[in-house]
């Protein structure tokens, strides 16, 4: 059975060579993915499904089929998993750490959100950086 470190950093690596953002990366992405904590590769991975967020339909089929067979988290479920954070922070009113912070952010600046939704984020966020930086 694999860690959530190794599917997430295979997650990543699928992506990226799946949309040739793997010339940007070593010879051997997954080892140099495996290096990084744990949430280094969260926020990878949730730049992957940032980045693949014009993926619908038979496309999103296609690719979430691979990760399956590959036995891997689908780009689906990612982004239900990430919504599912998201809503759950705003209503708990409160971001508790960096990676919360991050997941905020990239909602923020996507189109998904109302502008309630939008508001109460951007305050999340703000509230959060103010007690950073003290």
């Amino acid at each position: 059975m694999t860690t959530e470190k190794e599917q997430l950093a295979r997650f990543c690596v699928f992506i990226m060579h799946e949309y040739g953002m793997d010339k940007f990366t070593p010879e051997n992405s997954l080892d140099y993915f495996l290096k990084f904590p744990i949430s280094g590769i969260r926020q990878a991975a949730r730049d992957m499904v940032e980045a693949s967020q014009d993926v619908q339909g038979e496309e999103l089929n296609r690719i979430d089929n691979k990760l399956n067979e590959l036995n891997l988290p689908s780009l689906t479920n990612m982004r239900q998993k990430d919504l599912s954070k998201f809503l759950q922070i705003l209503s708990r009113n409160k971001v508790k750490n960096e990676d919360e912070w991050y997941l905020l952010r990239s909602y923020l600046e996507s189109e998904e959100l109302d502008e309630n939704m939008r508001l109460n984020a951007q305050q999340l966020l703000d509230k959060f950086e103010l007690k950073a930086a003290r």
